[in-house]
């Protein structure tokens, strides 16, 4: 009898069916023993749906911890993410400044090139002068000092013949327009005949010609030392524009490989990114399966649970009157 009474509350109850008439129906079938049993096992039935609703609590609890892992390994591969592009974004522009350096480094190099290329052409129009002049002073000073001996000898010896006055005047007149003049062998041929007091106005007029063919060949020569400096200059700062190109050239390779290493690592994180971000999706529809589930059970339990605590509820009494009845 208690089975079966027992098997018809819960099969009302299970099924979501049961009616306040139903209830006090088999209720009023019961006798006080049966009563007593009855809300023993409608007590069970309660006891059972809130293991259940422990249940699907603790289970969606699980899914949100599994949910919350997911999402806190997406956010940090997406903070990864951002970080690899942030370090590519980077490395890209460090490669183009360096490749603005090694362009620059180019046009400086190119630069100094001609430079030194000007230098170069500098030096042997320098050099021909500097030879020329050498040669020249040379060739005058040899004329000068067989002047300067002559004027000497004529200075030191008894006077001579005199010359006429015009004549004196001319060689003064011509000694003093130019050196070829006075170097010339009709020039020092006519000192022989001289008068010596004219002669001695000379002597300073022929080393002061020496004097400046000497600065003449210095000047000629400064000039072409000038020259050959500019142009080892001019090559030391080829030289040196050339090395400081190399080293442009291997910071650009050195950032050509550093912008491809953090591109492998910007798309490395992007497929790790993309692999957590599906698991994270995929946790998040496990999630909402179970919510959906959790609050249909809560529901159906509480449902139960409130035909249940009526069907005690009127046992209790029941149960009440049939031991006053006793």
């Amino acid at each position: 009898m208690n089975f079966l009474i027992f098997s018809t509350f819960l099969s009302i109850v299970t099924a979501s069916q049961v009616k306040h008439q139903e209830v006090n129906n088999v209720v009023d079938d019961l006798t006080p023993p049966d009563v007593k049993k009855s809300i023993e096992d409608f007590g069970g039935l309660v006891a059972k749906g809130e293991h259940s609703r422990k249940v699907a609590i603790a289970n969606q609890t699980r899914r949100q911890l599994i949910y919350d892992d997911a999402f806190a390994a997406w956010k940090k591969s997406h903070e990864e993410l951002e970080t690899a592009n942030g370090k590519q974004k980077e490395a890209e522009d460090k490669e183009r400044i360096a490749l603005g350096k090694r362009d620059a480094a180019i046009k400086f190099r190119d630069l100094k090139i001609k430079e030194k290329d000007h230098a170069d052409s500098l030096v042997p129009p320098a050099k021909k002068w500097m030879e020329d002049e050498i040669a020249r002073v040379a060739e005058e000073d040899e004329a000068l000092q067989k002047v300067k001996k002559i004027l000497e000898k004529l200075i030191a010896e008894a006077p001579a013949a005199e010359l006429s006055t015009s004549t004196s005047r001319s060689l003064l007149g011509l000694a003093r327009r130019t050196v070829t003049l006075m170097t010339a062998p009709s020039f020092i041929a006519s000192l022989t005949n001289a008068d010596p007091k004219r002669v001695q106005e000379f002597p300073a007029i022929v080393l002061n010609l020496i004097k400046e063919g000497q600065e003449a060949e210095q000047d000629a020569t400064d000039k072409y030392n000038a020259r050959v400096h500019e142009a080892e200059v001019a090559a030391a700062n080829l030289a040196e524009a050339r090395h400081q190109l190399s080293l442009r050239e291997q910071e650009y390779a050195d950032a050509i490989a550093f912008r491809k290493q953090k591109v492998i690592e910007a798309q490395a994180a992007a497929a790790h990114e993309d692999e957590m971000r599906k698991i994270r999706d995929e946790m998040k529809t496990l999630l909402e399966i179970q919510i959906e589930f959790t609050n249909r059970e809560i529901a159906r339990i509480d449902h139960e649970k409130a035909i249940l605590d009526e069907a005690i509820n009127l046992q209790t009494q029941l149960h009440k009157v049939t031991q006053l009845l006793a």
